[in-house]
C-alpha cells in the first residue's frame, strides 16, 4: 500500500477516519484501497497505486511517503471550519477592559455593605469577601479557557455569547438553563439599580411627587424632607408608607435617562464604562472620607456578628463579571492580557468592598440597608449628598444599559428573539417590574 501527504484542506481529510494534528501541515493519507492512483491536488503529481496481487513485495512492505507542506492551505482550512471574521479587530483597549471588569464586580450591591458589616461583624464578612472574589476570579478565567475551546475561537475571534458556549459543550438542556438564569440573573441587577436611583433621586429634592394608585382611583401625592424629624435623619424615605404601587418622579428620571442608553450597541456604551470607572473610584473615596470625618466607633460593629443569613447572597450579588466575559473577549484587543484584567479587576473590587463597607459601619450605630440613603438626605454634609446623587447615575445609573445590551446580545444570538424584539423585552420588562418594587 503506498501513502502520500496532502494538505488539510484536501476533501480526503474530511472523509478520513482518522485523528491528526490541526498544527501539523503534513498528514499521512492511505491510498490505494479501491485500486485507484493517488493525486498531490498541489502539484498535480500522480503517485502509483497499490501493485497487483502477486507481484513484487508484499503490500505492507511498499510505502512511499511524499510531503507536501502548504501553509496557505492550512490556514484556509482553518478558516472554513469557522465563522471567524478575519477583518474584526477589537475596540476595547485596557482601560476600558479594566473599567468594563471593575464596574461589573463593583455593581448596585454594593451599596448593602456597610449594614452588612454590622449584622454579620468583621471577620465573617471580610472573609466571604474574600473568598467570593477568589472563586468569582477563577471562575471568570476558567470561563475564559473554555471559550476559547471552542472550535476556530482560540483568538477570541468569534463572536460566542454567554449561553452559546453552554449549548456547544453541555447540549440543549444545559442550554437552555444557562439562558433562563442568566436572563433572571441580569434582570434582578437591572430591576435593583432602577430602584436604587429612583430613591436616591426622589430624596435629592426637599419635595417629591408621585402618582398613588390604588386603594381608589389614581391620585396625586408629595413628599417633604421636612416631614423627617432628626431621629429620623438619615433613614427617612419618600412614599414608605403609601402603598406599593406608586409611580415617583425619581422612577420617571431614572427611566427617561438611563433606558435609551440601553438601545445602544457595546461599542457606544463603552465610554459610559469609562466615565463611570473612574467616577466609581473618586465617589468611592470621598464617601470613605466623609464617613472618617464622621468619626468612627468600634462599638457599631463586632468582630462575629449575629445574623449571617444573607451575608454570601450579598456578596455574591456584587460579582456579575462572568456575565460580561463573553462580549469582551471578542471585543478586546489581542494585546489586552486575560487574567491581568481579570485578576487586578477581582483584588481592586475586593479592596473597595472592605473599604466602603467596613468603614461605612463604623460611622454610623444604625446603618440602612442601602448607604447611599442617609449620604444623600444631608447628614454627611452637602459634598457627600451632591456625591451620592452622582454616585446613583454613574455607577448603578450606568449598569442599566449595559446590563440590557449583554442580555439582548445574548437572546438575538442565540435565535431566540430578533433585535427588535430584545430591544423591547429589555426596554419595557425591567420598568415594569422594577415599578412594583
Amino acid at each position: 500500500m503506498s501513502y502520500f501527504v496532502r494538505s488539510e484542506d484536501d476533501a480526503a481529510v474530511k472523509t478520513a477516519n482518522r485523528s491528526f494534528d490541526l498544527r501539523n501541515p503534513l498528514l499521512l493519507i492511505p491510498s490505494g484501497s479501491d485500486g485507484h492512483p493517488s493525486t498531490d491536488f498541489n502539484t498535480g503529481a500522480i503517485e502509483s497505486g497499490d501493485k497487483e496481487k502477486g507481484e513484487g513485495s508484499s503490500a505492507g512492505n511498499d510505502l512511499k511517503i511524499k510531503a507536501v507542506h502548504d501553509s496557505d492551505a492550512c490556514d484556509d482550512s482553518r478558516s472554513s471550519n469557522s465563522d471567524v471574521s478575519e477583518d474584526h479587530a477589537g475596540f476595547i483597549g485596557l482601560l476600558g477592559s479594566t473599567s468594563l471588569a471593575y464596574n461589573n464586580l463593583v455593581g448596585p450591591g454594593i451599596v448593602f455593605l456597610p449594614a452588612t458589616f454590622q449584622r454579620s461583624g468583621i471577620i465573617p464578612t471580610i472573609f466571604t469577601i474574600c473568598l467570593v472574589s477568589t472563586l468569582s476570579c477563577f471562575s471568570s478565567l476558567h470561563f475564559a479557557n473554555v471559550i476559547s475551546k471552542y472550535p476556530g475561537n482560540h483568538e477570541f475571534r468569534k463572536e460566542i455569547e454567554y449561553s452559546e458556549i453552554f449549548k456547544h459543550f453541555g447540549g440543549n438542556t444545559v442550554y437552555l438553563i444557562s439562558q433562563a438564569v442568566f436572563f433572571l440573573g441580569i434582570m434582578c441587577q437591572i430591576i435593583a439599580s432602577i430602584v436604587d436611583v429612583a430613591q436616591v433621586v426622589d430624596q435629592f429634592f426637599d419635595t417629591a411627587h408621585a402618582i398613588q394608585f390604588g386603594p381608589g382611583p389614581p391620585k396625586a401625592i408629595t413628599w417633604n424632607a421636612a416631614s423627617c424629624s432628626d431621629d429620623e435623619l438619615g433613614s427617612c424615605y419618600p412614599f414608605t408608607g403609601d402603598g406599593q404601587f406608586v409611580l415617583t418622579g425619581g422612577y420617571v428620571i431614572s427611566a427617561l435617562c438611563f433606558m435609551p442608553l440601553g438601545l445602544m450597541d457595546l461599542k457606544e456604551n463603552m465610554l459610559w464604562q469609562i466615565i463611570s470607572f473612574i467616577l466609581t473610584v473618586v465617589l468611592i473615596l470621598q464617601f470613605i472620607l466623609a464617613f472618617w470625618n464622621k468619626g468612627l466607633s468600634y462599638d457599631n460593629v463586632s468582630l462575629w456578628g449575629e445574623s449571617w443569613g444573607d451575608l454570601f447572597g450579598v456578596i455574591l450579588f456584587n460579582n456579575a463579571l462572568c456575565t460580561c466575559i463573553p462580549a469582551w473577549l471578542y471585543e478586546k484587543k489581542k494585546d489586552v492580557s486575560v487574567s491581568g484584567v481579570v485578576i487586578g479587576s477581582s483584588f481592586c473590587s475586593a479592596v473597595t468592598y472592605i473599604g466602603l463597607g467596613l468603614v461605612g459601619a463604623l460611622a454610623m450605630d444604625n446603618v440602612p440597608q442601602n448607604v447611599l440613603e442617609p449620604l444623600s438626605s444631608g447628614y454627611f454634609g452637602a459634598v457627600s449628598n451632591i456625591s451620592a446623587q452622582l454616585f446613583a447615575f454613574t455607577v448603578i445609573g450606568l449598569g442599566i444599559p449595559f446590563f440590557c445590551v449583554v442580555t439582548r446580545l445574548n437572546l438575538v444570538s442565540s435565535g431566540l428573539c430578533s433585535n427588535y424584539t430584545g430591544l423591547f423585552i429589555l426596554s419595557i420588562l425591567p420598568l415594569v417590574l422594577s415599578w412594583t418594587m
